[in-house]
């Protein structure tokens, strides 16, 4: 038997005992209830964080959307009037969501925005006339919640942009 310096046997009887008759622990291959609650606590925290940014960004999307759509219904208008010779009249519909483009009181072409998007028009008609030309305006859209708006602007000869803008 040999001995160390501090006096003791290297396997001591209480070990030899233990080693006898109790297998040694195999390691587990599942997760503990503290290890299980911890990821959950991590993930719970995660996501409280992301869901409010998460929201955010649809309501940006929706908004951006709203704007492009409305900027195609005014290129077609614009494109309307000139291929059929006759003016295109776009205007807002009385919900204040709805905008549409007629010829002749006959509605061509119609949008709804989303009910989180607001639009504010300067004008409440704009006229494509058969060359191109338009009532000069400005809608600008926005969104409660958010600092970003859009303004899609249409210039007398009828050049239409859209202009993201953040009011922070």
């Amino acid at each position: 038997m040999t001995t160390v310096s501090h006096g003791f046997s290297e396997y001591d009887e209480t070990t030899q005992y233990l080693e006898q008759f109790m297998p040694a622990r195999k390691p587990s291959a599942g997760f503990t209830l503290i290890e299980l609650m911890t990821v959950i606590l991590l993930l719970t925290i995660l996501i409280s964080i992301a869901v409010p940014a998460f929201e955010n960004i649809i309501r940006n999307h929706r908004l951006q959307a709203a704007a492009a759509e409305f900027q195609a219904l005014l290129q077609a208008a614009r494109a309307d009037a000139v291929t059929k010779r006759v003016p295109i009249k776009v205007s807002q519909e009385d919900d204040s969501i709805t905008w549409k483009a007629t010829q002749s009181n006959a509605t061509v072409r119609t949008i709804t925005l989303p009910d989180s998007v607001m639009a504010t028009p300067g004008i409440s008609n704009i006229t494509f006339q058969t060359d191109g030309s338009a009532t000069a305006a400005n809608v600008i859209f926005s969104s409660t919640g958010t600092p970003v708006t859009y303004t899609v602007s249409v210039s007398p000869p009828g050049f239409i942009k859209a202009e993201k803008t953040t009011n922070e």
